[in-house]
């Protein structure tokens, strides 16, 4: 089942920032998109649960050196 959800996101800078976080959560299996907002500072990512997790999604984003802002 597809879901989408929103991940806060600190330490963005640029254009780079939206590459790097775009093309490490796309080359997953189960992501189906990734749209960085810099201006929201949060990415949109669209996924299959039944293929990946959230955490999965998190640790992703920390790995490339973000900050995951949980609320």
């Amino acid at each position: 089942m597809y879901e989408s959800i929103f991940v806060k996101i600190n330490g963005m800078k640029g254009e780079e920032s939206k590459n790097t976080i775009n093309s490490e959560l796309e080359a997953l299996e189960g992501i189906k998109s990734a749209q960085v907002s810099l201006e929201n500072e949060e990415v949109k990512v669209d996924y299959n649960t039944d293929l990946i997790c959230l955490n999965e999604i998190i640790e992703t984003i920390q790995g490339a050196g973000y900050e995951v802002v949980q609320e």
